[in-house]
């Protein structure tokens, strides 16, 4: 080559590199502090790096005269064209990109700038684009001749095995996942194939890339990189590069990255397989660099004769790594049953005809998790212990179980280091993580104190959080919409958690195992973090417990029902080493849980699993705040009302209201509201203790008192009325009763106090339908009602509930005893049909009814086979004298007149005592009850 032309050529590309290195710094600067670059830089500063480090081999090859003079030329002038467009684009980023010290005015500015000036970079972009793609496509053809010099041709259709590691010996099924690698490989001609393994750690990501390596091995050359690292990332190309024969061993300036890829991508002549281990970070796979500069992305060879498969625990990764082709993502599950069966048999020997249950078991505890199991049993191996030995210690305490997932080990298939854990594997996540994005820590951090499935969004939603500013100070700072959602995609990203349903009731789901580590890693900030947390966990359930206020809603029982498990749990989280204040503080907030929880238990009729809640709320109350204290009353009060249901014999709630209601009177005084209430529910208690004397003159007085205080139509006064009312029925004043329901009944629904379908109202209507089906001239009018409360209780409460089976049962013996034992019959089938799928049918109150409806339908289906026995023998003398009296309007003369009045007073008294049998004393007494009602 002419030696000036030469210089010429290499004077133009010195130039070039120069304005090229200012302009990737320019962009590499904004890119790090602003996170952004405008689209019309992103082309420029994903090639020119790649062009700057071609270019530069180029010149070496000018000085060196590898080029004829009118190539050299050529490629000078192209040079000088792209090098006058970069310093064009040089001096508009000097107007468009704010520098790293500017202030937020000066950045606003020029983002604005940058604006105005869009179609110019545009214009300077695509130029320059079009000489990158002469320069790239001179660049391509001096390398494939640069690699010829260094690649023998027998290298070109040699086999090569560059794995690591043997075949592992315990590897089992995984079936599914190589079907979907089979597919995602399946391309069309020309394209190559690429599939990326995602999953969190420890789910067996690498072992199956090993296990794919081995099938396809003899068919294709393999090849191993560890991209965990730029440095690993390296080292694994240096080792293909050394055993390929690509360079010479001792020449340690060659980019040994670059020439497999030039020699993978161009000259090997046989198909390939390479597979990129450990890619969980996009910024150290896209933006990290080899010793020559350039990104390990781009080190990656494209050729349709070689397969790329990709392990990750980012699914982010995944999808950027295959192009987002919905092929190529495949997320590696958990391993089936028979999968986790397999595989500890392949570990361990067989000990007993028991081994399959109990290996079922240790799977079910350790989630499937492969790394979890192959963990276990390396601690089985160690201790010389059994599968039994190691269940019974993992059950012992969360301290243990953390104990055991923090055991090292030896796991096959693993380069970085020598010992392995579930919890040191997921730390590695966790710190990814927290490193990324601190809101998505939290919220791993609060899904931990959690039950570990369907975690409703809004218990985690709207969360204020404590951190630290950049001074080291706490403040308190709430995550916004979007940081919720941002967060919550990494976390799914790394599998780590799933959303479930749809809204607005999406549920979130995480790994039991991933909650005891997340608290292990938490626990290394320090027990008072933990605390911290916990405490978070415990308020977030509590501030979104529904309140009573809204029971008449659908909202109140599905929010509770998704809430219940959680309470539970954040409940018998034991906080240690915690101040007297703040021990203090947070047994108030358990207290008001324990209350809400037992409320909801209250109103669902499971009255026994309701006690508990309340007694322990009440010695939390008593013991720090005093029997005195008004929230100490409360609780004491809602115990009373529980204690006078029909569950329990009510001696206990006369005594505890009773030395309440003292002390109301003392704290208080006699006429307060809430010693009013108290009164009522002393009352209430009385009754089902069987004073019922006392129970109506003490409930009058209430009534009396609270009309004078509150006045009539005060919601508190009209509850004591219709407690009144269910009193009067007992005694037999059915007329008053009716009298004092329906105006109850009325004032609810003309004041509104409460909605049509709330409880409240619905129990009065319910006790005023009854009252009315005890009187023949309102027998029709209150089946009508009690057939309305039925159907809305039904779509409030479902068909299976207490409150509805009450309703459904007297309407069932109504129906019987006005002679329509065919429709009572059908209605009965129709519920205990429905029952025996239904929410509440472990709910104790309502096994108690359905056993009750069940003996009615017994009792029914025998009359009306009797009733058929009688017609068939051509006597009607049976119906005759049932329908005579059931039916009050037959005129039977004036003298009978006396006679009817008594005998109708005595079914009324007869009925009443039966329901009575029913519904306080449970199935032992329904003979009796049925005999009572049939006299």
């Amino acid at each position: 080559m002419d030696p000036v032309t030469a210089v010429g050529l290499a004077a133009a590309i010195a130039q070039f590199l120069e304005v090229g290195a200012k302009t990737i710094k320019r962009l590499s600067d904004f890119h790090d502090n602003l996170d952004e670059i405008p689209q019309a830089f992103r082309r420029v500063k994903t090639k020119l790096p790649l062009i700057v480090n071609g270019l530069d081999k180029v010149k070496d090859q000018a000085v060196a005269g590898a080029f004829e003079p009118a190539t050299a030329a050529s490629l000078a002038g192209v040079v000088k064209e792209c090098c006058q467009a970069a310093d064009e684009l040089n001096v508009l980023l000097e107007k468009a990109l704010p520098s790293t010290t500017s202030s937020r005015w000066e950045k606003t500015k020029k983002a604005f700038v940058s604006l105005a000036l869009e179609e110019k970079i545009n214009t300077l972009d695509s130029a320059i684009t079009e000489y990158i793609s002469v320069l790239e496509f001179h660049h391509v053809i001096w390398l494939t001749g640069s690699v010829e010099l260094r690649s023998p041709p027998e290298e070109r259709s040699k086999h090569f095995w560059l794995v690591p590691f043997d075949r592992n010996s315990s590897f089992v099924g995984r079936d599914a996942v190589f079907d979907a690698l089979d597919q995602a490989f399946t391309v069309k001609e020309g394209s190559q194939p690429k599939a990326a393994l995602c999953g969190f750690g420890g789910i067996g990501k690498s072992q199956i890339a090993l296990e794919y390596c081995f099938r396809v091995g003899g068919k294709k050359s393999v090849f191993w990189v560890n991209a965990a690292t730029a440095a690993r990332f390296q080292n694994s190309f240096n080792l293909i590069a050394n055993h390929c024969g690509l360079t010479d061993r001792n020449d340690s300036t060659t980019d040994r990255a670059m020439t497999v890829h030039d020699w993978l991508q161009y000259q090997y002549e046989k198909p390939w397989v390479m597979v990129i281990d450990n890619v969980d970070d996009s910024k150290s796979l896209f933006e990290d660099h080899v010793s020559s500069g350039n990104t390990l992305w781009s080190c990656l060879p494209q050729s349709p004769r070689g397969t790329l498969l990709f392990t990750t625990r980012s699914q982010d990764v995944g999808r950027r790594v295959t192009n987002s082709s919905p092929r190529g993502l495949i997320k590696v599950p958990k391993l089936y049953e028979e999968e986790a069966l397999r595989l500890v048999k392949t570990r361990i020997e067989q000990e007993s005809s028991h081994d399959d249950q109990l290996i079922r078991r240790l799977a079910e505890e350790l989630e499937h998790i492969p790394l979890a199991l192959t963990q276990a049993l390396a601690y089985i191996s160690a201790r010389e212990i059994t599968i039994a030995d190691y269940l019974d210690e993992y059950h012992r305490s969360d301290a243990t179980q953390l104990k055991l997932l923090a055991f090292d080990f030896t796991d096959h298939g693993r380069q970085e280091e020598s010992l392995v854990s579930v919890a040191r594997t997921w730390s590695i996540s966790f710190k990814a993580i927290a490193k990324q994005n601190r809101h998505a820590a939290n919220l791993l951090y609060l899904m931990s104190f959690f039950q570990y499935q369907s975690i409703p969004l809004f218990l985690v939603q709207d969360i204020e959080y404590d951190n630290r500013d950049h001074e080291g100070n706490l403040i308190r700072e709430a995550i916004t919409e979007d940081d919720f959602a941002d967060a919550l995609d990494i976390l799914r990203a790394y599998s780590f958690v799933n959303i479930n349903g749809d809204r607005p009731r999406q549920t979130l789901s995480t790994h039991r195992l991933v909650q005891l580590t997340t608290r292990w890693w938490l626990g290394n900030d320090g027990i008072e973090e933990v605390n911290n947390w916990a405490f978070l966990a415990l308020r977030s359930v509590l501030h979104r417990f529904p309140s009573l206020q809204s029971i008449g809603t659908g909202d109140y029982w599905a929010s509770c029902e998704l809430l219940l498990p959680h309470s539970d749990l954040v409940l018998k989280y034991s906080f240690t080493n915690v101040d007297e204040k703040l021990q203090k503080e947070i047994d108030l907030e358990r207290a008001r849980l324990l209350i809400a929880i037992g409320n909801y238990h209250f109103v669902t009729g499971a009255y026994y699993e309701a006690k508990p809640y309340f007694e322990e709320a009440l010695r939390i109350r008593t013991g720090l705040l005093g029997e005195g204290h008004l929230e100490t009353m409360d609780v004491m009060n809602a115990l009373v009302w529980l204690l006078g249901c029909n569950a329990f014999d009510g001696r206990d709630a006369v005594e505890l209201g009773e030395r309440l209601l003292r002390i109301k009177i003392e704290t208080l005084g006699q006429d307060d509201p809430d010693t009013i209430e108290n009164q009522s529910g002393v009352a209430r208690a009385l009754y089902n203790a069987g004073q019922t004397a006392r129970s109506v003159a003490m409930q009058r007085d209430a009534v009396e008192r609270s009309q004078r205080i509150s006045g009539r139509h005060h919601p508190n006064t009209l509850g004591y009325m219709g407690h009144l009312a269910f009193f009067l029925i007992d005694i037999g004043d059915v007329t008053e009763a009716s009298a004092l329901l329906r105006e109850v009944c009325k004032e609810h629904e003309m004041e509104k106090l409460c909605g049509e379908k709330h409880p409240t109202l619905l129990a009065f209507q319910h006790n005023l339908a009854y009252a009315l089906t005890l009187l023949p001239e309102t027998r029709e009018e209150g089946l009508n009602l009690l057939r309305h409360v039925l159907q809305v209780e039904t779509d409030i409460f479902g068909i299976d509930h207490h409150h509805t089976l009450a309703t459904a049962q007297i309407v069932i013996s109504t129906l019987r005893n006005d002679g329509q034992a065919l429709e009572a019959l059908k209605l009965a089938n129709e519920i205990l049909t429905q029952c025996e799928s239904g929410t509440w049918r472990s709910n104790k109150s309502s096994q108690e009814l359905v056993s009750h409806i069940k003996s009615l339908k017994v009792d029914i289906e025998a009359e009306i086979a009797n009733e058929s026995c009688c017609s068939k023998g051509g006597s009607d003398e049976g119906g005759s004298m049932n329908q005579a009296l059931n039916d009050p309007r037959t005129d039977r003369g004036d003298s009978e007149n006396d006679r009817d009045v008594l005998a109708l007073q005595q079914i009324i008294a007869q009925r009443w005592k039966a329901y009575k049998m029913i519904t306080k004393r449970g199935v032992a007494n329904w003979k009796a009850a049925v005999k009572s009602m049939a006299e």
